[in-house]
């Protein structure tokens, strides 16, 4: 742990790694990000230059050249929105039950998302 100094009657903690640390993690951050930009810049110009795929109009950025489908589009939605619910009540499980709540709420989730197993579970309902 960290060792508690008394200055001045006030406690303090010393941090525990310094703060050269601290930058060295800020441009470390820094340095991927910009790798990541710069390989997903080179993705767009090779798609740019094999499918065709201009994304300078506004109809291609933003709906895909209208090729999405309802199915995707309603997946898309469905998922952005059950995200939270699913990270809140792996969080309340954890909380209530420890470590193997999360897993068994993962396994609950799994469980109703596996195509396999919704194929079996139509004969047993």
């Amino acid at each position: 742990m960290s060792n508690l100094y008394v200055r001045d009657g006030v406690s303090s903690v010393q941090p525990p790694l310094s703060q050269a640390v601290g930058y060295v993690v800020v441009v470390v951050v820094v340095v991927i990000g910009v790798i990541i930009a710069l390989v997903m810049m080179l993705i767009t110009k090779v798609l740019k230059k094999t499918t065709g795929e201009d994304n300078k109009k506004t109809e291609m950025f933003m709906t895909a050249n209208r090729t999405v489908r309802t199915g995707l589009t309603a997946s898309a939605v469905i998922s952005s929105w059950l995200w939270s619910t699913a990270l809140l009540g792996s969080s309340f499980v954890g909380y209530d039950y420890g470590v193997a709540g999360p897993f068994w709420f993962l396994v609950c989730c799994w469980l109703q998302s596996d195509d396999r197993v919704l194929r079996v579970t139509r004969y047993l309902l």
